[in-house]
């Protein structure tokens, strides 16, 4: 994991100009997902944002806190 995060931070802080550098945050977090429910959980992290300003996190895939 450590890995896929310095090389893809990398190759994005080289390609695409930004104001202040793209890091990642501490941590990992991996979930394997059933196929039915893949759907649902895209639909999930679209609206993430959302979530969060709403306190409606689900605790099965996010840390409310």
């Amino acid at each position: 994991m450590r890995q896929l995060k310095s090389v893809s931070s990398l190759r994005l802080n080289r390609s695409t100009p930004m104001p202040m550098p793209f890091r990642w945050q501490n941590g990992y977090f991996g979930l394997s997902v059933a196929p039915g429910n893949v759907p649902h959980l895209t639909r999930y992290i679209k609206n993430q944002k959302q979530h969060h300003d709403k306190g409606t996190c689900n605790p099965d895939w996010e840390d409310p806190r």
